[in-house]
């Protein structure tokens, strides 16, 4: 539904509201049933090898499941493509059906009612992001191997705040820390972060230099990759994480899951905060 409103808002082509509700549903669903089982298999085979699951889970899943849900709507175009309305509407029933079917012992009904809110609102967050790196596209035109860059920081950011959110949440539930406590469990937590950006900044600069120079985007430069890697990943990384264990603590607070809010709006924010700070950065300093 938001992807035809803003289609239409922008003046852009649309497959319509109908069709492309069932392409996100359809591939929710294939991408679901692909994620879960793997998401479960990490933590297990990780938890075994004895390495925190909360360290491995957030970042293989930005990764992975990228190119999931990208394959995901591919598959699902093509297949809807080949059915008819009757066959569409038969769809959307047969999975509410199957999720009714479903036990109440596993709680599904409470996670849903909690997350769908938090992932229309990342959503609607998404598309805010994106927007803004769109009209900022003549202030990059100049320099566009930074292109390069952008998904690079705020994905790192993402991912470091995410590592720390979750390990903070876990951390709520196991008695390590107590909501808006700052002992120093939470403080070893953010520090960790703030070293692994600060170990970051060169591969992450180098490698956005050797891509943007084997591609030939534009005439790429070391010293403005390095100093906007460096001004924007581990400052922001060090913000977004302790706003991690604020947002926890106040979701515990109310007496929700910190688990079903953390990640999704903590990488959704990264992604704005990222983007705004690189463009402030690149307008003001370089």
């Amino acid at each position: 539904m938001f992807a035809h409103l803003l289609s239409v808002l922008l003046k852009l082509p649309s497959a319509g509201m109908w069709k492309l509700s069932m392409i996100g549903l359809f591939s929710g669903v294939l991408s679901s049933s692909l994620m879960i089982p793997f998401t479960l298999s990490l933590a297990i085979l990780s938890f075994r090898r004895g390495l925190d699951p909360d360290d491995i889970i957030s970042p293989a899943i930005a990764v992975i499941g990228d190119g999931i849900a990208i394959s995901s709507i591919w598959i699902a175009t093509i297949l809807l493509r080949r059915f008819t309305m009757p066959d569409n509407v038969l769809l959307p029933v047969g999975f509410i059906a199957v999720g009714l079917a479903i036990p109440n012992r596993y709680r599904w009904w409470s996670i849903f009612i909690e997350s769908t809110p938090v992932l229309i609102t990342c959503g609607v967050l998404g598309i805010i992001a994106g927007l803004f790196l769109h009209r900022q596209e003549s202030a990059l035109a100049g320099l566009p191997y930074l292109f390069v860059l952008i998904p690079q920081i705020i994905s790192k950011v993402g991912s470091m705040a995410s590592i720390a959110g979750m390990r903070l949440t876990s951390s709520l539930y196991l008695g390590f820390s107590k909501p808006f406590k700052w002992n120093r469990y939470v403080w070893e937590n953010i520090i960790a972060v703030f070293w692994m950006g600060v170990i970051l900044v060169v591969p992450v600069a180098g490698i956005s230099f050797i891509t943007a120079k084997l591609l030939s985007i534009g005439k790429p430069e070391i010293y403005p990759l390095f100093m906007l890697t460096l001004l924007i990943m581990v400052p922001l990384s060090v913000l977004m994480s302790i706003f991690s264990f604020i947002l926890a603590s106040s979701v515990k607070k109310i007496g929700r899951d910190p688990s079903n809010f953390v990640v999704p709006l903590i990488t959704s924010l990264s992604d704005i905060a990222g983007i705004a700070v690189f463009v402030l950065l690149l307008r003001v300093v370089f």
